[in-house]
């Protein structure tokens, strides 16, 4: 019974933390890097320790939004 309620709590952890960069987006931060791709729009927020590495969320034209997936910038630049 309890990996079931871990996996669900680290689900939710990573649903939040989606909507945060989304939410930071939508006010304008700087830091979040926005791209127009085939499937959507996608975001790539980088560690505040490491540029170069960051969180990378898409956004369907549906509206459906992604769990949060570890990328680097170079990966995040050849999105298309």
């Amino acid at each position: 019974m309890l990996p079931f309620w871990f996996k669900k709590g680290e689900g939710m952890h990573e649903t939040n933390i989606a909507f945060n960069i989304v939410s930071l987006a939508q006010e304008g931060d700087a830091s979040v890097l926005k791209k127009t791709t085939r499937s959507g729009t996608s975001l790539f927020k980088p560690h505040e320790d490491d540029s170069l590495k960051g969180l990378l969320i898409h956004i369907s034209s549906t509206g459906a939004i992604s769990a949060a997936e570890e990328i680097t910038l170079d990966e995040f630049k050849r999105l298309e």
